[in-house]
């Protein structure tokens, strides 16, 4: 007797899945930028553990990718909602993986899969709702990442823009059409911080507090190049309010991307890893672009400068109860502080915002780093016959 597979339950399509579902609006392969042949063979390569494969690449290209999409929402923005929900949905697993399927990154002769995802490939059906195999979504994201690292983001940014300003008008529009009132005048959802180990996290705040002097003399003030009137508006919960709130939604992507570079010029080597690498790259992340490490920088320059007191009594007095910082701020405020000052500078002049978050952020990486590895579950690993070890700056 023959057996039907078991299919998951049909899901009615948004207007953006249908979109991909037209030849003439869908991206295409002849488009896309050229590499060479080495190259394609470990962009493609998405056999975890095996030798020259495109782990490290995906991470970069989701970090590429979060900061492009937030950007490029920003130019279109209609509220911070709005913003924030259309960035998620364009740069989601289903939204990238039908952009690859489209693509066919799947099938163009250098695709390296396990028999688990071709198998999960071969079943997925792009006319219906379900979200495409996350393989997909990884071999694009390996894609971008690794256009960026060999062009620049300057001559990647023309082929995203082909391939997502059309994708953003129609994600708009499935916003404005299924979104509740609230929800499209509203703030956006933050979701808190996972936080790792904590005996580890305070090892690593210790280490980098003994080097804020060092730090400082090394970098001007990210506040002396603002405005000299800037000032921030604080409401309950360490929030920032009104149009000081819009002008850091960019800056998170941001930073994660200036961490990304940085921890690619420092460790370069890790490209050659067999697994990890991504793994370590992501918790460097986590712990750098912390509310506890933001706000350490901000407090090292001074960036309480530009706290400004609040009018309303209400606000005043709920601020109190959350702020248990000695120094007279919340960590959020502080962190808040920092990401104004990187989204400010970098909507002035992108060249010397990354020049100064580089400076900024360096040591600490360095130092996120060496800490992390001292866990061996941490360290990356490669083929037997690579002797490499990472560079140690502690």
């Amino acid at each position: 007797m023959d057996y039907w597979p078991v299919l998951p339950p049909e899901m009615p399509l948004t207007g953006l899945q249908v979109f991909f579902l037209h030849d003439e609006h869908r991206p295409h392969a002849e488009d896309m930028p050229t590499l060479s042949s080495a190259l394609l063979d470990r962009t493609f390569n998405c056999v975890y553990g095996s030798e020259e494969n495109n782990d490290l690449l995906e991470f970069i290209g989701d970090r590429v990718l979060n900061f492009y999409t937030a950007e490029l929402v920003d130019t279109v923005k209609i509220t911070r909602a709005h913003a924030a929900t259309v960035a998620k949905v364009v740069s989601n697993n289903d939204t990238l993986g039908r952009i690859a399927y489209s693509l066919r990154l799947h099938r163009n002769g250098y695709t390296n899969l396990n028999a688990e995802d071709e198998h999960s490939i071969f079943r997925w059906d792009p006319m219906h709702g379900t979200r495409p195999p996350k393989v997909l979504a990884d071999l694009f994201e390996a894609f971008v990442g690794t256009v960026y690292v060999k062009y620049g983001f300057p001559e990647l940014k023309p082929w995203l823009d082909r391939v997502f300003k059309p994708i953003i008008k129609v994600a708009t529009g499935d916003y404005l059409a299924t979104c509740h009132p609230v929800s499209i005048f509203g703030e956006p959802h933050e979701y808190p911080l996972d936080l790792l180990n904590v005996s580890m996290q305070e090892r690593l705040l210790s280490r980098i507090k003994l080097d804020l002097k060092e730090i400082r003399n090394k970098c001007p003030r990210g506040i002396d190049c603002l405005p000299s009137k800037t000032r921030l508006g604080f409401i309950a919960h360490g929030k920032l309010q009104g149009e000081d709130a819009e002008n850091i939604d960019l800056a998170g992507s941001l930073i994660d991307l200036w961490i990304c570079n940085i921890s690619l010029e420092l460790w370069p080597h890790y490209h050659h890893a067999r697994t990890k690498a991504a793994h370590l790259f992501s918790h460097i992340t986590k712990f750098v672009s912390s509310t506890r490490i933001l706000a350490l920088v901000a407090y090292t320059y001074s960036l309480y400068d530009l706290y400004e007191e609040p009018t309303d009594p209400h606000s005043a007095q709920s601020r109190v109860q959350v702020n248990s910082d000695p120094f007279g701020w919340s960590s959020d405020e502080l962190a808040y502080m920092f990401k104004y000052t990187a989204g400010w500078m970098f909507n002035k002049n992108p060249e010397e915002a990354h020049k100064w978050g580089r400076i900024v952020l360096r040591h600490i990486i360095k130092r996120t780093h060496d800490t992390l590895i001292e866990n061996p579950s941490y360290m990356p690993s490669f083929h037997s016959h690579m002797s490499y070890r990472p560079r140690i700056y502690i």
